[in-house]
């Protein structure tokens, strides 16, 4: 199972609540929980986004997403990428930030019994990386992989490298 942000959160959780879904786990970009600081965040742009809408965080989206150097390197991803944020019902999109911010996993990491591939963009500024070094050492079986020069979207901001990283962490026994 792979989930990155968000879904990172979600086979995390998943795989806790049911032991035998999975064989192996690969979570990137995420954690067990957030500290204070980023759980204000999400309180913030859910009430932001519940007021004046999407559009109004659609900058800083993007920027815990991708590194300024990405954005102005890509920038027809990056318009594609803001198209689909606005497509978000802005109901859920309050739902996730407020679930986000009140999720708290670390009493519950010792029970995940499978391999675990934590993996973290350099630069990530939505799920920093203190974050996944908090995770992978909680976690009974897990190794870190830090991807350099990435932000929260290694998939698509290094592809080989996430790639390589998981394929050799899938093909071991």
């Amino acid at each position: 199972m792979l989930g990155n942000g968000y879904g990172g959160f979600v086979a995390l959780q998943m795989a806790i609540r049911h032991p035998n879904i999975a064989t192996r786990l690969v979570l990137a970009d995420c954690g067990a929980a957030f500290s204070e600081p980023g759980r204000e965040a999400f309180r913030n742009m859910a009430a932001a986004a519940g007021v004046k809408g999407l559009s109004a965080i659609t900058d800083v989206a993007m920027r815990r997403l991708f590194a300024p150097e990405f954005q102005q390197a890509h920038p027809d991803l990056m318009r594609d990428r803001r198209e689909a944020f606005l497509k978000t019902d802005p109901d859920v999109f309050r739902a996730a930030c407020e679930a986000l911010a009140a999720l708290n996993l670390r009493p519950q990491l010792g029970q995940l019994k499978v391999p675990v591939l934590v993996v973290v963009g350099e630069h990530d500024e939505a799920t920093p990386p203190p974050m996944s070094h908090e995770l992978a050492a909680g976690l009974p079986q897990a190794r870190l992989k830090v991807i350099a020069g990435c932000a929260h979207v290694p998939q698509l901001q290094a592809p080989a490298e996430f790639l390589d990283a998981i394929g050799g962490f899938l093909r071991r026994s």
